[in-house]
């Protein structure tokens, strides 16, 4: 079995503060079903920690590349992602966007569900990306600001993919660079309190590295300045928001 070399967390990623050990154990990388023989898997330490403020995260990260070395693809399957691509689709045409960047695409799901109701100029920048749609235009990577280039969009949106981010903050920075002549940015992330409370395993994992709560989410925006202009729940699965730049 052979092993990864982690990326280690010295300080809280939200407040820079000292971390506790909560609990330590080894899994496999890839929990699902594989081809791959039992001597090849990835067996990685999974050491949740907490800061004083209360925030759980993972301290030992897997290198982007080896984590999503086969793309991603959750939230493809099942009636409740279905529902949550359609009633998020319809929360983003809201705002009347006329070129939009996804970030963390995957599937296209979102996409396609989006442009079957309005025209709309629809880039995904997703690293591995597979499935790959006609009337979509795609950029092979990990989002950074330099996409902005030459390139202009009005609307940033992600989809479950905020809680994948190793840094929030150097996230949010980025975007908020990248918006800085106006624009919106429209994102879904899992309520993952409810998940918590529901037991729901996939909570916290080797992506999902940070529990995002609200107010933990909140906070990161409030300090890069995005003002919250609509905020809605979908059942206890997610949490939908749009945002912009907040210049006052």
């Amino acid at each position: 079995m052979r092993k990864v070399n982690l990326i280690k967390r010295q300080k809280c990623v939200i407040d820079n503060t000292e971390l506790e050990l909560l609990s330590r154990d080894e899994f496999p990388l890839f929990c699902g079903c594989v081809e791959s023989d039992l001597k090849d898997d990835l067996i990685c330490e999974q050491e949740w920690v907490i800061s004083k403020e209360g925030v759980i995260q993972l301290k030992n990260l897997i290198p982007l590349e080896i984590l999503y070395a086969n793309g991603h693809d959750a939230g493809v399957v099942g009636a409740l992602w279905e529902e949550h691509h359609r009633e998020f689709a319809d929360f983003i045409i809201k705002s009347n966007p006329k070129s939009i960047l996804e970030i963390g695409g995957g599937h296209g799901k979102l996409s396609q569900n989006c442009l079957s109701l309005a025209d709309i100029k629809w880039t995904i920048v997703e690293p591995n990306s597979e499935n790959k749609h006609k009337n979509v235009d795609y950029i092979d990577g990990f989002f950074h600001k330099e996409i902005f280039n030459n390139r202009s969009f009005d609307t940033i949106t992600h989809s479950h993919t905020f809680e994948h981010i190793y840094n929030p903050h150097e996230f949010l920075e980025e975007i908020s660079s990248a918006l800085m002549g106006g624009g919106k940015m429209i994102f879904s992330l899992p309520n993952m309190e409810k998940w918590l409370e529901n037991k729901f395993t996939n909570c916290l994992n080797f992506e999902h590295t940070i529990f995002l709560s609200e107010n933990i989410l909140e906070f990161l925006l409030q300090k890069h300045k995005f003002k919250i202009i609509q905020k809605q729940y979908f059942k206890e699965h997610s949490i939908f928001y749009h945002v912009c730049k907040d210049e006052s």
